[in-house]
């Protein structure tokens, strides 16, 4: 492996005691970190300088993004909202159900060209019945059946997308078009080791390297553009499940982690498990960028 970019230790910042913490999301000009606690139907706020604020939904909130109105756009329960993220409130613009009733929203993210690209999952997290899904603000395209879909990423140049059909281990990715939004013939990209647990949320830094949580695994990744293994962080929790680069200069990597399902077998992991951690590398992330497509609300 090349040498660590990491500065330290992952520590936690936060008691947020998250049942399923998920899409954290840096937003800059506020100087804070956002992400949801899925089945806790909470979103919360992270701040330095702050107490952990919270915000209660209605619905159970896979991920968002923010969006050139001040509003987020979230992908919660069978379809796509926007959020106001001051009071919670869901706002329906007529894609309320995109997916069966047996599936839940997932991971979201932009392409670099502000389109929202976003998966669904399986409740039962068994059948392949998922989907990786994209929306511009006037259609929303189906691409990649799956089972639990994580992620996406995409590279520097927005040419490359990153995503993990989770229960099968595999990170995929395939040529992306910026400008069309169309996607190329998915390949693997890395197949986690059984002991390694399974890929869950993920971003790429200014080098290109993807990251990527492990659920189950107790560690984060980063990968070289051709798939090699660079580096290992350990986590002092079995699941982190998404990561998002923050700060100032972008060189503070946020984890959000589940307490959901953990027997608790280790007291320290029992204390920490849903909690928000950070860790600070020499190396800086990217801006994500907000959706920049119409809103009907």
């Amino acid at each position: 492996m090349s040498k660590s970019v990491a500065q330290g230790r992952v520590e936690p910042i936060a008691n947020s005691s998250c049942a399923l913490g998920e899409g954290p999301v840096w937003i800059a000009e506020e100087n804070r970190l956002a992400f949801v606690d899925i089945i806790g139907r909470r979103l919360l706020f992270w701040h330095a300088a702050k107490e952990l604020e919270e915000v209660s939904l209605n619905q159970r909130v896979g991920g968002f993004v923010t969006t050139t109105r001040g509003l987020f756009l979230a992908a919660s329960e069978r379809g796509l909202f926007v959020l106001n993220p001051a009071n919670g409130d869901l706002l329906n613009i007529g894609h309320d159900r995109l997916i069966g009733p047996e599936n839940l929203m997932n991971d979201t993210k932009c392409d670099r060209q502000g389109r929202l690209v976003f998966g669904s999952k399986a409740l039962s997290e068994a059948e392949e019945t998922g989907a990786l899904m994209s929306f511009d603000g006037h259609r929303v395209r189906a691409w990649q059946p799956g089972t639990v879909l994580n992620g996406p990423a995409f590279s520097p140049d927005g040419a490359r997308i990153y995503f993990a059909d989770s229960p099968t281990r595999k990170i995929l990715t395939a040529d992306y078009n910026p400008e069309t939004g169309d996607i190329g013939k998915p390949e693997v990209f890395v197949v986690l080791p059984a002991d390694a647990g399974y890929p869950d949320g993920m971003s790429v830094d200014c080098e290109g390297c993807l990251w990527n949580a492990h659920w189950d695994g107790w560690r984060l990744s980063r990968y070289s553009p051709e798939g090699v293994l660079l580096e290992e962080i350990p986590v002092p929790v079995a699941r982190p499940t998404s990561i998002a680069f923050g700060g100032g200069d972008l060189k503070t990597l946020f984890i959000t982690s589940a307490k959901k399902g953990r027997a608790e077998d280790r007291a320290d992991e029992a204390e920490l498990a849903g909690d928000l951690f950070s860790v600070q590398l020499n190396i800086a992330g990217l801006p994500e960028t907000p959706f920049r497509g119409a809103l009907d609300a």
